[in-house]
């Protein structure tokens, strides 16, 4: 019921945690900053939370694939407003352990150098959490939620490839589309130095 509550208030991230007396457990922060702790490992509360959006967490999974090309730690779109954005938050302690925790894009202030290679993520609650991976990596993840955003409710201006759809508008291009894209200027290259 706890999670209900936060998933209507709003969760400005979900993280995984280990404490010693409970296991595998998950940390959920309200907009506030307010921490909650959720027994339940982390895969467990993401899918509840798709399922309070009642959105088919595989469906979305391949259409948000779809869309950035990325396989793999992709952002997960619920709405508009909330598109929960994967940051590699601890190293696991042992093989299968979950590493990411999942921060709403829009509760996001900014990210920067860390200690290290590492960097640094800051919330507009104040909260601030140190990431195990590089500021390179994590600004990418950022950007796969800003192209899902964009992409997925209507932004046009989204930094992208784009290409024209049946319907009028923009949607981005694909690998596929560029590859394409590539063979035929280098046929045209290649036909031109035959000339």
């Amino acid at each position: 019921m706890m999670l209900e509550r936060l998933v209507i208030s709003g969760i400005s991230a979900v993280i995984p945690c280990y404490l010693k007396e409970l296991g595998d457990i998950t940390k959920i922060y309200d907009l506030k900053g307010d921490e909650y702790l959720d027994s339940r490992c982390i895969k467990s509360v993401i899918k509840k939370i798709c399922y309070m959006y009642s959105v088919d967490a595989a469906a979305l999974r391949f259409k948000c694939f779809k869309i950035t090309g990325q396989k793999n730690i992709i952002p997960i779109p619920l709405s508009e407003e909330f598109i929960l954005v994967p940051f590699k938050i601890r190293e696991p302690m042992v093989k299968k352990d979950p590493v990411f925790g999942y921060f709403n894009y829009e509760m996001i202030d900014n990210i920067e150098s860390g200690s290290g290679d590492k960097a640094l993520l800051n919330l507009k609650n104040g909260l601030h959490f140190a990431l195990c991976e590089s500021l390179k990596t994590a600004l990418k993840h950022l950007n796969n939620a800003r192209v899902l955003k964009d992409h997925l409710y209507g932004k046009e201006k989204t930094g992208g490839i784009f290409r024209t759809n049946n319907y009028g508008g923009y949607e981005l291009a694909t690998k596929d589309d560029i590859a394409f894209l590539v063979r035929e200027i280098e046929g045209l290259i290649n036909m031109l130095k035959c000339n």
